[in-house]
């Protein structure tokens, strides 16, 4: 595992591992439709949408604008989910209405 997951996730790490495994893969920390392309490219299965809770950037694209963006494009092409900017039931509602 320490040499499957050591430094940054790339696209030649994530192929050596559809390779190996067979199963369902999935992807977290997608925020735009060029990402959720190169994902389809490599044979995965689903994506995560994900701004890492804002964490990482200053300024980064609230999850549900990106998921308007990558549902417009890739509905029923990949399973899209979703792990942020959900306070309450209504946020829950917006983000299934949305595609999620």
């Amino acid at each position: 595992m320490d040499d499957t997951f050591s430094g940054k996730l790339n696209e030649e790490k994530v192929k050596k591992l559809r390779d190996k495994w067979k199963g369902e893969i999935v992807i977290k920390g997608m925020v735009n439709v060029v990402d959720v392309s190169k994902s389809r490219a490599l044979g995965l299965d689903g994506i995560i949408i994900s701004n890492h809770g804002g964490r990482q950037l200053d300024a980064g694209e609230s999850t549900i604008h990106s998921l308007q963006k990558i549902v417009g494009q890739y509905q029923g092409r990949i399973k899209i989910m979703i792990d942020g900017g959900i306070q309450s039931g209504t946020n829950i509602a917006r983000m299934l209405a949305s595609g999620a």
